[in-house]
């Protein structure tokens, strides 16, 4: 669970203009008894086992896991991620249980590798507005014009790259009293988006 608040501040704070951050995928084993508060304010307990989750990022200052469980209705959790806090694209962070305001101490280590392939440049389909004047004879004589807005397709030079980025966490979750975790969570967010070095003129 913790290891979602890693992960959410990882993308929060290293993605650039042209990554989205997405929801993510993951697992939770919990080794010991944990008891998380909910976003209603309950307590909830998880024995131990391993828990489907999910991970969102409603704000740049708390994410929201998701933890699913046969038989019984999917909760969500928020998690406080300290302001100012930065995080590497590779690196350990620790965030203590009351920056969290859950009752656990959050450990996590990540990792992003990052693969650019070749640059390639070709011509690609694009659009563009003209603005075109639209004249009609009023009844008794005269003309009435304005100006409408008209799509045109064309055609435009662009050199771009694709990059492929893997992204891997693991947040361990720990109680005071012991040193082994009480919770790890593992999740990865893995994607390929287009990285454009010129764009031309639509025509």
């Amino acid at each position: 669970m913790n290891k979602i608040l890693l992960a959410a501040l990882s993308l929060l704070l290293f993605t650039s203009c042209d990554e989205r951050v997405p929801v993510i995928h993951g697992k939770l084993e919990v080794n010991r008894k944990i008891t998380l508060t909910d976003m209603g304010g309950k307590l909830q307990d998880y024995e131990p086992g391993e828990f489907v989750t999910r991970l969102r990022f409603p704000e740049k200052t708390k994410f929201k896991l998701s933890i699913d469980q046969e038989g019984r209705p999917s909760l969500g959790f928020f998690f406080r991620v300290p302001k100012g806090t930065k995080l590497p694209q590779n690196g350990q962070v620790v965030i203590e249980s009351k920056h969290l305001k859950q009752n656990y101490k959050a450990v996590g280590n990540f990792t992003t590798v990052i693969n650019d392939g070749p640059e390639r440049r070709e011509f690609e389909s694009c659009s563009y507005t003209e603005w075109e004047q639209v004249c009609t004879r009023l009844p008794r004589g005269g003309m009435s014009c304005h100006t409408v807005p008209r799509t045109r397709w064309g055609r435009r030079d662009v050199e771009y790259f694709m990059r492929d980025v893997e992204r891997d966490f693991e947040i361990s979750l720990y109680e005071d009293a012991y040193d082994q975790p009480a919770a790890i969570y593992t999740g990865e967010h893995n994607y390929r988006v287009r990285i454009d070095r010129y764009v031309g003129q639509c025509w």
